[in-house]
């Protein structure tokens, strides 16, 4: 087998599905692909300043006996597809917002690859917070014998931004609160929870009790405020805390009405991490940062929201559970997201994504509202009169 070809069998399990029998689909003995793309067609573009510029070139499964000239274009149509095949929500980049220097690359007589033509991102102004944009430059044809490898006919450039952001600072007695809404959902039986977390500092390791950090639930029986009596019934359907039991300080733990879960991740102080918890009814599932951290078997469930808290509100228990960090990016869904939807969502969502019923992303800077970005504008604001601490520093950042 050619050296080329070897390496670009692992994109193929793409094509043919994760068998390892892609191996024997028949390639042709010459052909071309996209540089880069033999692992994985999408590829992160960072853009922290503009303009910025990304080369594209192609490579031959073997050295052109004579110059073969492959022509080039930026198709975004094909974001489309590409979102229906992995299940995204990735968006086309917006017209004017690049430039390409030209459609043709040339892979001269005796070599393997081409020249550059070079993408350029050079305005952003059309961007909306929230999308991921995406630029799929693609072969469009090839001169000679040569035929085209069609799992790597095409580079999706993934945008990838540096985003700041302000944040909530919730360590205070004071921002332990439970929000109700007007216009509850009393049916949840698949769902997915989000939230990003940065402690400042945890527990002390023999300190007594639990880290509260929010939680999602409740019924037409709750009582919104910031001193819940301990009788009421309170937001605790899905709750996210910090060293329950004998967990060390900085373990996650999740409780629900189906089961209870520790993180595998020990967190570490100072640096966020984004929490999701999907309940699929039959399984709910951890992910830390993108990436599976633990799972539990859970029989069926109707779970409602009805509200949120934000620390533990009960009385007696603001202070003793409090936690010491910043929140971001808040968001419940009616569907279970897969770990791919997670990942490429780590920094932000488009509203509009279909199952997204509530979206705190927790940046306004200042007051104190929690404003909802989802359609359904499930605003929180506190109103016990404490003004919300905000924090804007070099740790409120996220790269997409």
């Amino acid at each position: 087998m050619k050296p080329f070809i070897r390496a670009i069998i692992p994109a193929l399990a793409a094509v043919c599905g994760v068998s390892l029998s892609c191996t024997e689909v028949e390639l042709p003995s010459e052909a071309v692909f996209i540089t880069g793309t033999a692992n994985d067609p999408l590829v992160k573009f960072a853009i922290d300043e503009l303009p910025s510029t990304y080369s594209v070139s192609v490579t031959s499964t073997v050295k052109a006996s004579e110059d073969v000239q492959v022509k080039l274009a930026v198709d975004t149509e094909l974001v489309d597809s590409y979102n229906m095949e992995m299940g995204l929500n990735y968006f086309p980049i917006p017209d004017g917002a690049y430039t390409i220097s030209g459609d043709e690359v040339t892979i001269a007589s005796g070599q393997a690859v081409s020249t550059a033509v070079t993408v350029s991102v050079v305005d952003d102004s059309r961007f909306v917070v929230g999308r991921v944009y995406v630029i799929p430059v693609t072969i469009v044809s090839v001169s000679g014998a040569f035929g085209i490898i069609e799992s790597s006919r095409t580079i999706y450039l993934k945008v990838s931004r540096t985003l700041r952001f302000n944040a909530p600072y919730v360590g205070v007695a004071s921002m332990a609160y439970q929000f109700l809404f007007s216009n509850p959902i009393t049916s949840l039986p698949a769902y997915t929870w989000e939230v990003k977390i940065y402690a400042e500092k945890f527990r002390d390791t023999n300190a007594d009790g639990t880290t509260r950090v929010c939680s999602f639930g409740g019924d037409d029986t709750s009582v919104e405020g910031g001193a819940i009596d301990d009788g009421g019934f309170k937001c605790d359907q899905n709750l996210i805390r910090f060293g329950e039991g004998t967990d060390e300080p900085n373990r996650l733990h999740i409780t629900t009405k189906q089961a209870k879960m520790s993180s595998n991740t020990l967190f570490d102080a100072g640096r966020w991490y984004s929490v999701a918890i999907v309940n699929d009814g039959t399984t709910m599932t951890l992910y830390v940062d993108g990436e599976k951290d633990n799972s539990v078997t859970v029989a069926p469930y109707v779970y409602t929201l009805y509200g949120v808290q934000i620390g533990m509100p009960s009385n007696g228990y603001q202070s003793s559970q409090l936690f010491y960090g910043r929140l971001a990016e808040m968001r419940l869904w009616t569907r279970a997201l897969t770990a791919r939807e997670i990942r490429a969502g780590v920094c932000g969502v488009d509203p509009d994504t279909e199952g997204l019923v509530a979206y705190w992303p927790m940046n306004e800077g200042h007051g104190n509202v929690f404003y909802d970005l989802s359609p359904n504008h499930r605003d929180i604001s506190y109103t016990n009169g404490i003004n919300v601490g905000w924090i804007y520093d070099d740790t409120n950042k996220c790269v997409e």
